[in-house]
């Protein structure tokens, strides 16, 4: 996880971290992977979701259905 965010610029990071946090507050016993690239948490061995940044923006990636049924429309967003 280090080396993912230590290629992002300044901004970026910040905002990613603001994220991770988020994450990490929701599910304190989920682990950190990479997967495709991005970072993403694991809970009951199963993935959650991704978080990436990009040149232009970021991405959240809920990893099931029912992330997204659950959450609705705050995804939009």
């Amino acid at each position: 996880m280090d080396a993912y965010f230590a290629t992002l610029p300044d901004d970026q990071r910040e905002a990613l971290q603001e994220i991770r946090d988020t994450i990490h507050s929701m599910l304190p016993d989920a682990t950190e992977h990479i997967s495709y690239q991005m970072p993403a948490f694991k809970a009951d061995g199963r993935f959650v979701v991704w978080y990436a940044a990009f040149r232009d923006h970021f991405s959240l990636y809920p990893a099931s259905q029912g992330v997204q049924a659950a959450l609705g429309k705050d995804l939009e967003k």
